[in-house]
């Protein structure tokens, strides 16, 4: 029991350093209030699951994070899809743009367990309605040494699209 409130403790104190300050560094990509932000954004053509031209290199530094901090357990990818007015084709799209970083993340040697896909579809937009900023991927630290980040949801309240490989 002691040295479970120990590792609770120090897990704590980590999360604390790292969510406390608004931004953590890990080369080129930082931490902003719980939400890596890469040197590019990943991109979709429009309507569309197919990666955009780019999206390698945009994903790349993904890969090179997990690679770096293995005390991050599982990285929550979130597809926003706001192509349609609304409803249930945006939260397709998002499942569809979901399964195909799923296949991208394992093509390039990225173990499964450290990767749960969600969509939001429209419902999390993050600019007035119409704003391409409603169009985009997230990526979220989810847990931290296989412990639920701040006590959330590993899915963040999302469709999980797919779960981590067992």
């Amino acid at each position: 029991m002691g040295a479970t409130v120990r590792a609770v403790g120090l897990l704590a104190a980590v999360f604390s350093a790292w969510a406390g300050s608004a931004v953590a560094q890990s080369g080129p990509v930082r931490v902003e209030f719980g939400l890596l932000v890469l040197p590019q954004p990943v991109r979709f053509e429009e309507g569309t699951d197919t990666l955009a031209e780019g999206s390698d290199a945009a994903l790349a530094p993904v890969v090179q994070f997990l690679a770096e901090k293995s005390y991050i357990t599982l990285l929550r990818v979130e597809t926003n899809a706001a192509s349609f007015p609304e409803g249930a084709a945006n939260i397709d799209l998002g499942r569809k743009r979901a399964e195909r970083l799923a296949a991208w993340f394992g093509s390039h040697g990225v173990d499964c367990k450290r990767l749960i896909f969600v969509t939001f579809g429209s419902d999390k937009p993050a600019g007035p309605k119409g704003s391409p900023l409603n169009d985009r991927v997230d990526f979220a630290p989810a847990r931290l040494r296989n412990i639920a980040i701040g006590g959330m949801p590993v899915d963040g309240n999302g469709i999980t699209v797919q779960e981590p490989c067992g």
